[in-house]
């Protein structure tokens, strides 16, 4: 529920004179919402979906345990992995800059701080910030501040290579069980030069990336009604726990977050 009529129109919440300006608005399964940036830092949270967001070379994957904090004037944009009920909150330069520090942060969001995004959602644009709603305002703002940090994001290539090798994967998740071994032949180059350009351009090890990979496909795989323990096989893990247990250190959330969210699409 949030209040009826308002504007879903990001530009009309960056110039308000309210600390925070709460915009509801829906996107199907499959939507990009291209590259963008506005003045505003912005809290980027939905309360039903799985998403992806990309801000700096870096890919966050989103649950409604999840929500991603941006600073103000920062490109990024935005994969929806299913249908999402998106409630972005566009926060003044001058209290965000209190909560974040000036960098991209993944949150963790309590049943609390759910229902307060919600309940933002139907304060109107411009409200009396003396007022409950300015009130209400004033308790999310303390409420991210203290909002236990998840400290992951999965890099993306930008290596032309490297790009071919996740498009590859992606589309045949059978390519995932291949060692560094095959991609170097693929190139026809060393193992060693094709580990060094993926350390220069990701950051990891092949077999990190293996396992960022493994979880997008995952998601995909979620979102077509497939058991945990259907897809920890299918991905060539030996056990469902040992699948999980990866899922939870790339992601910092169990699978079985992300399946609910899906379930409930």
């Amino acid at each position: 529920m949030f209040l009826a009529n308002k504007s879903t129109d990001r530009e009309e919440y960056q110039n308000i004179q309210s600390n925070i300006g709460a915009m509801p608005k829906e996107f199907i399964k499959g939507y990009f919402n291209s590259p963008h940036y506005h003045e505003r830092a912005q809290l980027v949270y939905g309360i039903s979906g799985i998403m992806e967001v990309y801000v700096n070379e870096q890919v966050w994957i989103l649950s409604p345990k999840t929500a991603l904090f941006i600073p103000g004037n920062t490109l990024h944009s935005m994969q929806a992995i299913t249908d999402i009920s998106l409630r972005t909150l566009y926060i003044k330069k001058e209290i965000s800059n209190d909560i974040i520090r000036g960098n991209v942060k993944l949150l963790k969001v309590g049943s609390f701080l759910k229902e307060l995004i919600e309940r933002a959602t139907l304060i109107p644009i411009n409200y009396d910030m003396n007022s409950v709603d300015g009130k209400i305002m004033d308790i999310i703002i303390h409420e991210l501040k203290i909002a236990e940090e998840i400290r992951y994001s999965i890099p993306t290539p930008t290596a032309e290579r490297l790009i071919k090798i996740e498009n590859m994967i992606t589309n045949n998740h059978l390519l995932l069980k291949e060692k560094i071994g095959y991609w170097s032949d693929y190139f026809y180059m060393s193992s060693k030069t094709l580990n060094r350009l993926i350390l220069k351009d990701l950051g990891v090890t092949f077999i990190v990336w293996k396992q960022y990979l493994a979880v997008k496909i995952s998601l995909i795989q979620m979102s077509e009604n497939k058991t945990l323990t259907n897809i920890a096989y299918d991905l060539g893990y030996q056990s469902p726990s040992n699948f999980c247990r990866m899922f939870k250190n790339i992601t910092g959330q169990n699978p079985g977050v992300f399946n609910q969210a899906l379930a409930e699409n």
